[in-house]
């Protein structure tokens, strides 16, 4: 340990620098010789500056983390208690920039990073030194002051240079001490001008001077220090360490400057060749590629102090160099115990004798590593006394590892005598952990293990640990069984098939960890044992102190294969004898014969049992004893290729006679052996139970295992056999296909069991009502077969389907469960519906598909316009597959109006088909044809690409703007099944459309399917800017409440309601709620089928938003389209609410103009009806405010035609006119609010006029009303 001074009369410094341990290193470092104090903040480094005693020097880091360094520094030299100390800057800047800075802000030196830390001792000794004599300076002048000649007698015998330059041209010197003769010049000729000071210094010096002298006038600090070379008198340079003080005025303006200057030639000499001997020795240690120099030093109080150490220390030991320096105890620590007490007893004699040390140690790193370590150094004695120690420290663990690799090798071949003696004595599993013992042990290792490798090479099997690592490193659980693709890296070896090395397993990129329990892994060796091309076994250890070698992978490698190839003998030695317990107890059969007597020499158990004969018997007995079916020339002949050599075995089937004369099919394999002479070794399988298990087989194969019934297989054969023997005895034959009705609700309802079960009683009933003649097969789950022979006509067919119907119809009772089935048939007939087994049960299928289809009937009969029909689909099909191609498909357009302006706002783009043969077809004709057949996924991809092509050329040629829409239906199957979203994207994206200019239409059964795929297809579609609209609403589940899962923006009103919208009360409520509800919930209403100015006055009173249909525009091509666009058509439906309007009802045209004629005078405008039909068409055309109505009318009377109007105008006021007073009816309508006055005919004008103006007063009212509670809303 170094011997430091107290703190007491250590010069204290101040360290400043942010807390990431370079403060403390150099603390460490400094320690020994000043009394250290550290700030890592602006706020403390002033508090620890500012106390009492102050600190006799500063090093500040710039780089501060809560404050700008130069900004610290500035508020230290304006603070009167610290400006005096001197501040040494740290700094990572360029000096050019970084010292103009210091200066300005007054620092006294600076130390570039990375710096050397002699480097910074050099300087604080400096820095210290100048404030010493700084001080002194000041009591010289104060006793200058008192005694000048006194002080004159003083100086001149000290060391240290007094001097004095004015601030006039060239600085001349005022005063210097008479100590300057020690230099060669006299204190006179520098006084006199004679010789001028600036003069001796050297050329780039002199610059310098200049300029920090000039820096300091004009910035600061007043007091400085700084070094130079200048010209002996005797003729050579000698380095000059000057510190000046600025003497200033009152005003503040230098007058002189007063300076102190000292020879610190012999330091700088002396730290230049310190600085010399440290750069040979980092020379030397960065050239040494496993190794590193060092020097420490030996005080003469015998105390010592590692100097220096290189960067290759890091590598061996881990550790910086800064680390090292602060404390050399970190090597110590490093190196095993009783290398450590040999290198002390060692170096410890040598530095008494001040000879070189020499010698080895070994070394524990951090990491688990070993690693040997060569030292050797060399004393170099210093006048002062001191002891210069400078070693070199080189890693020499390959040469001592080959060392040892010889007595290893002697090692390893003791341990291979040491197996067999081994195997002997353990069992397999501690046999194998012995074998991993010793490679474990060879390699220095401390874990081994060892796996058995599946004949897969997918799985293994662990099957030990060695004890070691049991008790020291391993207390994990593992599964035994478990596949190598969950292993870890050490099952490398299996995948590449050969042995992996890992030296630094804990920087390996693909290492997945270790388990809990696992202690750390530092080094591996894995390997595989492969026989006959197959991995078989891995082994491994582990957690050598030192790096493996390819010696370790050797020694592994062979005792892994010594003990498996041990453990392989000990198994098959134990395989035979088992082999031979087993064969004899065997149920097969199992002879060993004579190749030429063919005597048999040894036979099983088994055999001797099933023959009936024992073995002294059968040892007196041939193979072809037993063998009745083979003579022994074709016995030979079977066993001719095995004696030439040209077979390994043969094989046959024959019979074998047992001693009782039964007789029992067997197949026999027959080898030879390489034996001298040869033997035959049979092995016989007796076929017994599986000719049995064949004619179960072959039950199976023909019957249903549910009901027993023949199957779909079996029932082939049946039919064609039915066809020849009724083609035989000339008679007629029927097919029925009879399909039970969601059968599949059963097994959902009730599970498969109960589901069996009742196709059981089903195929029971089925049978006994078929009758005995009749054939019931089952094809498939719920489809049945009917074949019944001697059918006499089509009465007494459909009788038979009748009574089979009948039969599934009865309820079937299980298990306190009641289950109702109903089933549909078709029927054909042999010969008149085909004469071939396929023709029937095909024509039958077809038949049974139209009444499936017929929702009346549950029976159909083949005809042959069915085939005629399903033929022309087909024909039609196949015509379509090749329309697209041939450009036969052409695209209409209907427009869609805005009710509230009449412009058309949007085209719904409608698909026709010009077929070359049939002509124009509509989609009604094929759609579901390309639907059934798939052919709708590249129809509609045509659709839509045609449809965005058009729509983009209208734009960019002005015929439409951006707001305008394109409507495109997509069918369910593009939606669940095409590539609609990519597609879509695509061509919005080559043809530039917007893509709010396309609306999709879809189908409410759409939006049901796969709801939670299609809400997020529609999610995906609305996010690229895609219109939705919901077409045929009101066909499907209609129901707008699921809408709003949906991110729809249109509802389209199917054409059934629209019809009779004017005139039916029920679709015109349906039609009301419907566009209500969709606005309650932001949907846009198109209705769709629009053909009549009534239907479309009246959907725009109900604020329905767009109308599409022929009242418009029927659908045109997209030329005539192009045309109607540009004539920018609109649709007129103006309401005069200019004046009052009445509606006046009544069948005799007499009466109405009597009525117009009273009531005209008083301005209403009027429209008169002579029945109800023709009233309800004005209501729907024209906004009429008052009805006055007949009661008596044909077809409709007025109490019901009123009823209909307040449904359908609930705004309007209705009166009842009438000379036939149904008090009932009426009475009824009044208190329902259908009417709201009732007068009889004839009538008086005056209190007639007076009921009208009342009427529309009351009209006015109810409006205000409702205009009130808007407002308030």
């Amino acid at each position: 340990m170094i011997m430091t001074e107290s703190n007491h009369s250590k010069p204290r410094i101040l360290i400043i620098d942010e807390a990431n341990g370079s403060e403390q290193v150099l603390s460490g470092i400094l320690g020994d010789d000043y009394a250290v104090m550290t700030a890592s903040s602006s706020a403390k480094a002033l508090e620890l500056a500012s106390r009492k005693p102050a600190p006799d020097l500063i090093l500040l880091d710039i780089a501060l983390p809560d404050t700008d360094g130069h900004e610290l520094l500035h508020r230290l030299k304006t603070n009167h208690a610290t400006a005096g100390i001197p501040v040494i800057v740290l700094t990572a800047m360029p000096a050019s920039a970084d010292e103009a800075a210091n200066n300005a802000s007054g620092a006294a030196d600076y130390i570039i990073k990375p710096f050397h830390i002699n480097q910074v001792r050099a300087r604080i000794h400096t820095h210290l030194e100048l404030s010493r004599l700084n001080q002194h300076f000041e009591q010289l002048v104060e006793q200058h002051n008192a005694e000048p000649n006194h002080l004159n007698a003083i100086v001149s015998h000290s060391p240290v240079v007094a001097i004095t330059w004015q601030n006039v041209d060239d600085w001349p010197v005022s005063y210097v001490s008479g100590n300057m003769v020690n230099w060669g010049y006299r204190p006179e000729d520098l006084r006199s001008g004679k010789i001028k000071f600036l003069d001796l210094l050297s050329p780039e010096d002199q610059l310098l001077a200049r300029d920090q002298i000039y820096q300091h006038i004009a910035h600061g600090p007043d007091e400085y220090c700084r070094q130079y070379r200048l010209w002996h008198a005797q003729g050579y340079w000698i380095w000059i360490e000057e510190f000046s003080r600025l003497n200033r005025n009152e005003q503040g303006n230098v007058i002189a400057i007063d300076g102190l200057l000292n020879d610190v030639t012999a330091r700088v000499r002396a730290e230049h060749a310190l600085r010399e001997r440290e750069e040979q020795l980092r020379i030397i240690g960065d050239n040494l590629p496993d190794g590193y120099v060092y020097r420490y030093k030996i005080d003469p109080n015998g105390q010592a102090g590692l100097q220096y150490i290189s960067a290759g220390v890091e590598k061996l030991h881990g550790l910086q160099p800064e680390q090292i320096l602060k404390d050399p105890g970190l090597l110590f620590a490093q190196m095993a115990p009783d290398s450590l007490k040999q290198y002390l007893e060692a170096e410890a004699e040598c530095m008494r004798e001040l000879k070189d040390y020499k010698g080895t140690v070994l070394l524990n790193l951090p990491d688990g590593r070993q690693r040997w370590l060569a030292l050797q150094s060399s004393p170099r004695a210093q006048a002062d006394g001191c002891v210069f120690w400078d070693g070199i420290a080189l890693d020499v663990s390959e040469r001592i590892a080959n060392e040892q690799s010889l007595i290893l090798q002697a090692q390893r071949a003791q341990a291979l005598l040491e197996l067999p003696k081994a195997s002997e004595e353990l069992t397999e599993q501690a046999f194998m952990q012995f074998g991993q013992e010793l490679a474990e042990d060879l390699t220095g290792s401390q874990i081994a293990f060892v796996h058995f490798v599946n004949d897969d090479e997918e799985t293994m099997e662990l099957v030990a640990w060695s004890r070691r690592t049991l008790q020291h490193y391993c207390h994990a659980t593992y599964d035994k069984h478990y596949p190598v693709s969950n292993a870890g890296i050490w099952a490398e070896a299996l995948r590449q098939r050969k042995p992996v090395v890992f030296n630094d397993y804990a920087n390996y990129p693909e290492k997945r960890g270790l388990p809990e329990g696992h202690s750390e892994l530092i080094r591996l060796i894995s390997l595989p044992v492969i026989e006959n091309g197959k991995v078989v076994m891995l082994t491994g250890v582990g957690n050598k102190a030192t790096d493996y070698t390819e010696l370790d992978v050797e020694t592994v490698q062979l005792i892994s294969n010594e003990v498996w190839h041990i453990v392989q003998r000990q198994r098959n030695a134990k395989k035979i004898a088992r082999f031979s317990r087993v064969l004899e107890r065997s149920t097969n059969e199992l002879y060993i014969f004579d190749s030429e007597s063919l005597r048999f020499i040894d036979v099983n158990l088994g055999a001797r049992v099933n023959l009936g004969y024992s073995m002294p018997e059968l040892e007196r007995m041939t193979i072809l004893d037993i063998k009745p079916e083979l003579a022994a020339e074709d016995f030979e002949k079977l066993v001719a290729p095995l004696r030439n050599g040209t077979k390994q075995r043969c094989e046959f089937s024959t019979t074998h006679r047992r001693q009782d004369g039964s007789v029992y099919p067997v197949e026999v394999r027959i080898e030879i052996t390489d034996d001298q002479p040869p033997l035959f070794v049979a092995i016989i399988n007796d076929l017994t139970e599986a000719r049995q298990m064949q004619e179960r087989i072959t039950q199976l194969s023909r019957y249903d295992s549910v009901t027993g019934l023949p199957n779909q297989f079996f029932f082939e054969d049946l039919l064609s056999l039915a066809i020849s023997e009724a083609e035989r005895e000339d008679y007629q034959i029927v097919v029925m296909c009879l399909d039970i009705a969601n059968f599949h609700s059963i097994d959902d309802s009730y599970g498969f069991k109960v589901g069996d079960q009742t196709l059981k009683v089903i195929a029971n009933r089925l049978v006994k009502t078929a009758g005995t003649e009749g054939i019931v097969t089952r094809m498939s789950k719920d489809n049945f077969n009917i074949v019944h022979p001697r059918i006499n006509d089509v009465l007494e067919a459909q009788q038979l389907a009748e009574n089979l119907q009948a039969a599934i119809l009865e309820p079937v009772f299980l298990d306190d469960v009641e289950i109702h089935l109903e089933a549909k048939i078709g029927i054909s007939f042999y010969p008149s519906d085909g004469v071939f087994a396929h023709e029937l049960v095909q024509h039958a299928g077809i038949a049974l598909n139209q009444a499936k289809a017929d929702k009346l009937s549950n029976l159909r009969f083949f005809e042959h316009e069915m085939n005629a029909l399903l033929l022309s689909k087909i024909a039609l099909t196949n015509d379509m597959r090749h329309a697209i191609e041939r450009e036969e498909f052409e695209l209409y357009y209907q427009p869609q109006v805005e009710l509230a302006s009449g412009r058309v706002i949007g085209l719904e783009a409608l698909v026709r088909w010009h077929h070359p043969v049939l002509g124009f077809l509509p989609p009604d004709k094929f759609i579901e044809l390309a639907e059934e057949s798939g052919l709708i996924l590249p129809l509609g991809d045509w659709i839509l690409k045609r449809a965005i092509v058009q729509a983009k050329a209208w734009l960019d040629a002005n015929i439409t703007d951006s707001s305008f829409t394109v409507a495109i239906n997509a069918s369910a199957i593009q939606m669940q099944t095409g590539n609609l979203l990519n597609l879509i994207e695509t061509l919005l994206t080559e043809t530039g459309l917007p893509a709010h200019c396309i609306d999709l239409e879809l189908t409410e059964s759409l939006l049901m399917t796969n709801a939670g795929e299609t809400q997020l297809l529609l999610k995906q579609l609305k996010d690229m800017g895609i219109q939705l609209s919901i077409d045929d609403f009101g066909t499907g589940y209609s129901s707008l409440s699921y809408l709003k899962q949906f991110s729809v923006d249109k509802l389209k009103i199917d054409k059934s309601f629209i019809d009779a919208v004017t005139t039916n009360p029920n679709d015109a409520v349906i039609v009301q709620a419907t566009i209500a509800m969709a606005h309650s919930i932001g949907l846009m209403v198109i209705a769709e089928g629009v053909e009549t100015q009534a239907q479309a006055n009246y959907l725009r009173t109900l604020h329905c938003d767009q109308i599409q249909g022929y009242y418009f525009s029927r659908p045109i091509p997209a030329a005539e389209i192009q045309q109607l666009l540009r004539s920018n058509p609109t649709l007129s439906l103006p309401f005069s609410e200019q004046k009052p309007t009445l509606l006046l009802v009544d069948d005799e045209p007499n009466i109405l103009s009597a009525l117009k004629r009273v009531l005209r005078r008083d301005g209403y405008e009027i429209f008169t009806a002579q029945s109800g039909e023709e009233a309800l068409e004005i209501l729907a055309k024209n906004k009429v405010m008052v009805i006055l109505s007949d009661q008596r009318m044909p077809n409709m009377t007025g109490t019901e035609f009123l009823s209909r109007v307040k449904i359908m105008h609930p705004r309007t006021v209705r009166i009842i006119l009438s000379g036939y007073a149904d008090l009932n009816s009426i009475t009824e309508a009044i208190n329902k609010g259908e009417i709201y006055k009732f007068r009889t005919k004839p009538w008086d004008d005056d209190e007639l006029r007076n009921d009208i103006r009342e009427a529309f007063i009351h009209y006015e009212s109810l409006e205000r009303r409702k205009s009130l509670r808007a407002e308030r809303r």
